[in-house]
Protein backbone atom coordinates (compact mmCIF):
# COMPACT_ATOMS: atom_id res chain seq x y z
CA UNK A 1 0.00 0.00 0.00
CA UNK A 2 3.13 2.64 0.64
CA UNK A 3 4.33 1.75 -2.30
CA UNK A 4 1.67 2.77 -4.49
CA UNK A 5 0.92 5.96 -2.67
CA UNK A 6 4.90 6.46 -3.34
CA UNK A 7 4.57 6.02 -6.96
CA UNK A 8 1.35 7.88 -7.05
CA UNK A 9 3.56 10.93 -5.93
CA UNK A 10 6.09 10.45 -8.12
CA UNK A 11 4.03 10.14 -11.71
CA UNK A 12 2.19 13.51 -9.80
CA UNK A 13 5.00 15.41 -9.33
CA UNK A 14 6.67 14.27 -12.67
CA UNK A 15 3.00 15.18 -14.50
CA UNK A 16 3.78 19.14 -12.61
CA UNK A 17 7.04 19.74 -15.12
CA UNK A 18 6.30 21.79 -18.21
CA UNK A 19 8.88 22.81 -21.09
CA UNK A 20 10.63 26.43 -21.73
CA UNK A 21 8.24 28.92 -23.49
CA UNK A 22 10.05 30.54 -26.09
CA UNK A 23 9.18 34.19 -25.74
CA UNK A 24 10.32 36.25 -28.38
CA UNK A 25 11.57 40.05 -26.50
CA UNK A 26 9.28 42.92 -27.46
CA UNK A 27 10.44 45.05 -29.83
CA UNK A 28 11.75 48.12 -28.70
CA UNK A 29 12.98 51.50 -30.25
CA UNK A 30 16.84 52.35 -29.79
CA UNK A 31 17.70 55.43 -27.63
CA UNK A 32 20.79 57.01 -27.75
CA UNK A 33 22.69 56.07 -24.34
CA UNK A 34 25.69 58.56 -22.91
CA UNK A 35 27.64 57.71 -19.68
CA UNK A 36 29.64 60.75 -18.82
CA UNK A 37 32.28 60.97 -15.67
CA UNK A 38 34.00 64.23 -15.07
CA UNK A 39 35.96 65.21 -11.84
CA UNK A 40 39.39 67.08 -11.35
CA UNK A 41 40.61 64.27 -9.58
CA UNK A 42 40.53 61.86 -12.51
CA UNK A 43 43.49 61.89 -15.05
CA UNK A 44 40.73 62.36 -18.04
CA UNK A 45 37.65 63.09 -19.36
CA UNK A 46 35.56 60.34 -20.54
CA UNK A 47 32.26 59.21 -22.32
CA UNK A 48 30.96 56.41 -23.58
CA UNK A 49 28.13 56.81 -26.38
CA UNK A 50 25.96 53.97 -27.50
CA UNK A 51 22.58 52.87 -27.78
CA UNK A 52 20.10 50.75 -25.41
CA UNK A 53 20.38 47.19 -25.56
CA UNK A 54 17.43 45.24 -25.82
CA UNK A 55 17.60 43.12 -22.19
CA UNK A 56 17.49 39.65 -23.36
CA UNK A 57 18.78 38.11 -26.64
CA UNK A 58 22.05 40.06 -26.80
CA UNK A 59 25.60 39.05 -25.39
CA UNK A 60 28.85 40.32 -24.04
CA UNK A 61 30.44 39.73 -28.07
CA UNK A 62 27.72 41.95 -29.53
CA UNK A 63 27.81 44.71 -27.58
CA UNK A 64 30.46 46.77 -29.64
CA UNK A 65 27.68 47.08 -32.21
CA UNK A 66 25.66 49.11 -30.33
CA UNK A 67 27.94 51.91 -29.73
CA UNK A 68 28.39 55.03 -31.47
CA UNK A 69 31.53 56.14 -33.26
CA UNK A 70 30.70 58.82 -35.35
CA UNK A 71 29.73 61.39 -32.91
CA UNK A 72 30.94 64.91 -32.45
CA UNK A 73 31.85 65.47 -28.71
CA UNK A 74 32.49 68.50 -27.34
CA UNK A 75 32.44 69.80 -22.96
CA UNK A 76 32.29 73.45 -22.69
CA UNK A 77 32.64 75.85 -19.96
CA UNK A 78 32.19 79.67 -19.92
CA UNK A 79 35.98 80.44 -20.28
CA UNK A 80 36.76 77.79 -23.20
CA UNK A 81 35.63 74.19 -24.49
CA UNK A 82 36.98 70.92 -26.01
CA UNK A 83 36.67 68.34 -28.07
CA UNK A 84 37.09 64.47 -27.37
CA UNK A 85 38.57 61.97 -29.79
CA UNK A 86 37.47 58.83 -30.13
CA UNK A 87 39.32 55.84 -28.93
CA UNK A 88 38.23 53.02 -30.78
CA UNK A 89 40.54 50.15 -28.61
CA UNK A 90 37.94 50.78 -25.98
CA UNK A 91 35.16 52.51 -27.37
CA UNK A 92 35.00 55.80 -25.15
CA UNK A 93 35.53 59.21 -26.14
CA UNK A 94 38.52 60.95 -24.31
CA UNK A 95 40.05 64.51 -24.00
CA UNK A 96 43.66 64.90 -24.27
CA UNK A 97 46.10 65.48 -21.07
CA UNK A 98 46.43 69.28 -21.11
CA UNK A 99 42.36 69.61 -20.06
CA UNK A 100 43.46 68.45 -16.67
CA UNK A 101 43.44 72.50 -15.60
CA UNK A 102 40.21 72.55 -17.52
CA UNK A 103 38.18 71.14 -14.72
CA UNK A 104 37.46 73.84 -11.86
CA UNK A 105 35.20 73.46 -9.02
CA UNK A 106 32.20 76.12 -9.24
CA UNK A 107 32.34 75.95 -12.70
CA UNK A 108 29.23 75.03 -15.00
CA UNK A 109 29.87 72.23 -17.84
CA UNK A 110 28.04 71.44 -20.75
CA UNK A 111 28.31 68.23 -22.53
CA UNK A 112 26.99 68.41 -26.54
CA UNK A 113 26.99 65.61 -28.54
CA UNK A 114 26.16 65.40 -32.08
CA UNK A 115 25.28 62.61 -33.86
CA UNK A 116 23.75 61.41 -37.12
CA UNK A 117 20.68 59.92 -36.76
CA UNK A 118 19.91 61.31 -33.09
CA UNK A 119 20.91 65.04 -33.38
CA UNK A 120 22.01 67.15 -30.70
CA UNK A 121 22.07 66.23 -27.03
CA UNK A 122 22.73 68.25 -24.49
CA UNK A 123 23.70 67.55 -20.43
CA UNK A 124 25.14 70.17 -17.58
CA UNK A 125 26.52 69.96 -14.08
CA UNK A 126 28.40 71.66 -12.15
CA UNK A 127 31.38 70.64 -9.86
CA UNK A 128 30.62 70.99 -6.70
CA UNK A 129 32.99 73.70 -4.56
CA UNK A 130 32.03 72.44 -0.59
CA UNK A 131 33.61 69.52 0.67
CA UNK A 132 32.24 67.62 3.79
CA UNK A 133 34.22 66.88 6.78
CA UNK A 134 33.32 64.68 9.48
CA UNK A 135 35.41 66.27 12.68
CA UNK A 136 34.31 63.19 15.06
CA UNK A 137 31.65 60.29 15.38
CA UNK A 138 30.74 58.77 19.13
CA UNK A 139 28.74 55.82 19.87
CA UNK A 140 27.39 54.83 23.23
CA UNK A 141 24.79 52.39 24.91
CA UNK A 142 21.99 54.76 25.85
CA UNK A 143 20.62 52.60 28.28
CA UNK A 144 21.63 48.92 28.46
CA UNK A 145 18.18 47.64 29.14
CA UNK A 146 16.43 48.70 26.26
CA UNK A 147 19.23 47.60 23.73
CA UNK A 148 19.62 51.26 22.23
CA UNK A 149 22.67 52.39 20.44
CA UNK A 150 23.43 55.88 20.08
CA UNK A 151 25.12 57.84 17.11
CA UNK A 152 26.39 61.24 17.55
CA UNK A 153 28.24 62.95 14.48
CA UNK A 154 29.55 66.24 14.21
CA UNK A 155 30.10 67.39 10.30
CA UNK A 156 31.74 70.74 8.95
CA UNK A 157 31.26 71.41 5.76
CA UNK A 158 33.14 74.53 4.14
CA UNK A 159 32.80 76.28 1.32
CA UNK A 160 34.90 78.69 -0.84
CA UNK A 161 34.49 81.90 1.07
CA UNK A 162 36.12 79.70 4.10
CA UNK A 163 32.57 80.14 6.11
CA UNK A 164 32.37 77.26 8.21
CA UNK A 165 29.36 75.23 9.10
CA UNK A 166 28.83 72.93 12.35
CA UNK A 167 26.05 70.56 12.09
CA UNK A 168 25.25 67.82 15.17
CA UNK A 169 23.52 64.70 14.42
CA UNK A 170 22.28 62.19 16.74
CA UNK A 171 20.40 59.38 15.57
CA UNK A 172 18.82 56.37 18.18
CA UNK A 173 18.87 52.69 16.52
CA UNK A 174 16.87 49.93 18.48
CA UNK A 175 19.14 46.47 18.27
Amino acid sequence: MHTQILYLLIILSLYSCTKEADIDPPDTQKKPVITCFISPDEPQISVRIGLSIPRFGVDSTQQKKYLIKDARVEIKSIKRSILLSYDASNGIYTASDDTLEFLRPGFIYTLSVQTSNYGILTATTQIPTQTMMCDSVSTKSINARDSYLSINAYIRVQNVNTTVWRWFLMRRFLI
